[in-house]
């Protein structure tokens, strides 16, 4: 049957078997493919590097086919400078867990608000030195916003670059913090203006590797990139840290139970802001190679 616009009966879903017949780097992968997909899919093509030469791609598309084809990164090394160049040490490497509830939970929220509770934050002050580690995470049972924007505060210096991943959430964050809180407001500011996004080397395609499978998530992109990952944590992705810490701060849960998510917390935090800097160390060798 026809794959015109994908699944379009939930009881006779055309797709429904594809991960049974896809193979590994498969064309759902393809970098907003869209309709092109369910092209590629009627005239039976399921591997990106199947894909014709003649078949119409944007350029991150066709970067995508060469790695599977080749089985090795694209690096685009005059962009990578380019993004290196703008880093200031000393650097910070930041990274934000936050929760959200449907019925607001405090003053200032909305419904499904992200109200940060916990930081990692890795300092190199200067080429080659060692990275110092600053972290927060809230033990109380109250609202956590204004003693995390606090902590920050005291730890983030007044110039180097703020190096986070995915710089919208980071910023949105700081922003609505400001609004919350009037006194750290001009502060906040300040280290917006810091921001640099690492996601950007991987959403633009300065570098790809097919093990990345079409995502520039930091969970892809490590293992892609360094050969490490999040594998054997107790807590590995921000969903899970989210639900553990609303345990935690207002659950029922006893003092060890408390104490192994605080912990599992901790590493699963710090493991975020470690990761960027291996990004960054990596990308720094390839652009000498």
């Amino acid at each position: 049957m026809p794959l015109e616009n994908g699944c379009k009966k939930p009881d006779d879903c055309a797709l429904k078997d594809c991960y049974d017949f896809l193979p590994r780097h498969h064309i759902f992968q393809l970098y907003r493919g869209g309709q092109k997909i369910v092209q590629l899919l009627n005239e039976g093509i399921h591997s990106l590097k199947d894909i014709p030469e003649d078949f119409k791609l944007t350029e991150k598309q066709k970067i995508q086919r060469e790695c599977a084809i080749k089985k090795k990164a694209h690096v685009h090394k005059e962009k990578l400078k380019h993004f290196l160049r703008t880093l200031k040490y000393p650097l910070y490497f930041l990274d934000f867990e936050t929760f959200s509830t449907a019925v607001p939970k405090f003053d200032w929220l909305k419904a499904w608000s992200q109200v940060p509770f916990q930081y990692s934050l890795h300092v190199v002050k200067k080429e080659g030195d060692k990275p110092g580690h600053f972290e927060f995470l809230y033990s109380k049972n109250g609202d956590p916003r204004e003693e995390f924007i606090s902590e920050l505060r005291k730890v983030l210096g007044s110039r180097g670059s703020i190096v986070v991943y995915n710089q919208s959430f980071e910023i949105n964050r700081l922003k609505e913090l400001g609004e919350i809180f009037p006194s750290f407001k001009h502060d906040i500011e300040k280290f917006i203006s810091r921001i640099v996004d690492l996601l950007i080397v991987f959403r633009d395609f300065m570098y790809y590797h097919p093990d990345q499978e079409g995502s520039a998530s930091i969970k892809d992109v490590l293992p892609a990139l360094t050969g490490k990952g999040y594998e054997g944590m107790a807590i590995g992705d921000g969903g899970t840290a989210s639900v553990k810490f609303y345990k935690m701060a207002y659950g029922n849960l006893n003092k060890e139970e408390k104490n192994k998510i605080y912990n599992d917390l901790l590493k699963y935090c710090g493991l975020d802001t470690m990761a960027e800097i291996m990004i960054l160390e990596k990308l720094k060798e390839l652009i000498i190679k």
